[in-house]
């Protein structure tokens, strides 16, 4: 019985040593639970997530793992926008890639979201060293001038930006073919081409407008009066290019460009009197030729080339006018232009020849152009030209009296040419009270 007795108090005193333990059993999985709580919360904070990315990305690009490093800043780009060295970082990272663009691209968002000085540094030296290296690699273009400007528009004390501009400046001048023809205004290539060139001079204008800066002002002539020997323009962009510098001018209020608008000027008096003729030829039209080969403006253009007091027009002999482009030409301080033809190639566009030389029957100087029709298949022969003049005529067998013949008439040819020679079919007195035909080779 007291043995009984016994057992029953030990199990008692054993269960309460149980219900003793269990309890700090609980309390310590709670405490537990509260530090993983409290762990798993402090590592959720923004700024802890931040440095771990951060730190996370520079072990990827030490390692040159750029995909994996991109994606960490882009993390913390995500929980905060406007961490500054996220946007460095990668920034550097673009660098180490040789992404020049992606770096500008980077520091230049960064600098929308934070406004910091630092970024903004960054931001403008890798402009610079980019136009550097694009100098250096002989591979400038207008987006490397404009780039340029966007450093003056931060920083218009930059000396040494005014000397990249100036370098670049005959750089793009210098970039000519085996003939001396300039194309970086009909290139399509990209930074290249009228649209991409206007833009930049119209930037560079409006940055002068506000600054004053007298460096400025000289790059703004520069690149306004592109002084190349040969610079060819599509023939609506030369009339567009007469505007931009005319606009360059007036806000300038000097006469450096005076003379180069007055060379524009004379090219769109000239463009406006053949373009409708050219339509007309275009047309099958050649009639409108008599009229125009005896009209004050015509007979002055064939005295000035015959007498050499053309102004700006440039040319000799048979001298082109055309739509397919013309040239801009600068020498010895002096501006000119000639048109664009496609003589001894294929003609895929029509275009008209003045004949500006000295041409005497019977005492009188004849008056004549040529017109040369789109050809009509890949090959140059067999080649069409048509002549039209005004002249001194001979009539065939028919006696010469006043009363019936004008002996200043009209005279239209059709000379066609292939490898073997030139057949001419002409209308003599054309359109005259004697009119009469001949074909000969």
């Amino acid at each position: 019985m007291e043995n009984n007795r016994e057992t029953l108090r030990k199990m008692k005193k054993n269960k309460r040593k149980n219900v003793v333990f269990l309890q700090k059993a609980g309390v310590l999985a709670l405490f537990l639970a509260v530090i993983a709580a409290g762990v798993y919360g402090f590592n959720q904070l923004p700024g802890v997530k931040i440095n771990k990315f951060l730190k996370e990305a520079q072990v990827y690009q030490e390692a040159r793992d750029y995909g994996n490093a991109l994606a960490s800043y882009e993390k913390v780009l995500t929980i905060e926008s406007g961490t500054v060295k996220a946007y460095r970082y990668m920034a550097n990272l673009y660098l180490d890639m040789e992404d020049y663009q992606a770096a500008e691209e980077i520091l230049y968002k960064g600098l929308e979201e934070t406004q910091d000085k630092e970024i903004q540094e960054t931001w403008l030296t890798v402009k610079y060293n980019e136009s550097v290296n694009e100098l250096n690699e002989e591979r400038a273009d207008f987006y490397t001038v404009e780039r340029l400007l966007e450093i003056l528009e931060n920083d218009e004390e930059k000396a040494s930006v005014y000397e990249l501009m100036e370098t670049c400046y005959n750089r793009l001048l210098a970039m000519t073919d085996e003939e001396g023809i300039n194309s970086i205004l009909i290139s399509d290539q990209e930074g290249f081409g009228y649209e991409a060139y206007q833009k930049l001079v119209e930037k560079m204008l409006s940055l002068y407008q506000k600054s004053g800066k007298d460096e400025l002002k000289q790059q703004l002539i520069n690149y306004t009066g592109l002084q190349a020997e040969k610079l060819a323009f599509t023939p609506e962009d030369m009339l567009s290019y007469k505007e931009l510098v005319k606009k360059v001018d007036e806000a300038l209020g000097s006469d450096e460009l005076k003379q180069l608008l007055g060379c524009l000027e004379k090219h769109t008096q000239i463009d406006a009197l053949f373009s409708p003729l050219l339509q007309e030829f275009e047309a099958g039209n050649y009639e409108v030729a008599r009229d125009f080969l005896v009209s004050d403006e015509y007979v002055a253009i064939r005295n000035a080339f015959i007498e050499e007091t053309m102004e700006y027009w440039q040319g000799e002999t048979y001298i082109p006018v055309s739509g397919i482009g013309v040239y801009l030409h600068y020498a010895d301080g002096n501006w000119g232009f000639s048109y664009m033809d496609e003589e001894d190639e294929v003609a895929r566009q029509g275009y008209i020849k003045v004949w500006g030389f000295k041409w005497l029957d019977n005492g009188h100087q004849r008056t004549a152009l040529s017109y040369v029709p789109v050809s009509e298949g890949d090959e140059y022969y067999p080649l069409t030209e048509y002549c039209m003049m005004y002249w001194w005529s001979t009539p065939v067998n028919m006696e010469l009296t006043v009363d019936t013949y004008a002996r200043m008439n009209f005279r239209f040819e059709e000379n066609t040419y292939t490898e073997e020679g030139k057949t001419t079919r002409a209308i003599n007195d054309w359109g005259g009270k004697y009119e009469y035909k001949d074909t000969y080779e």
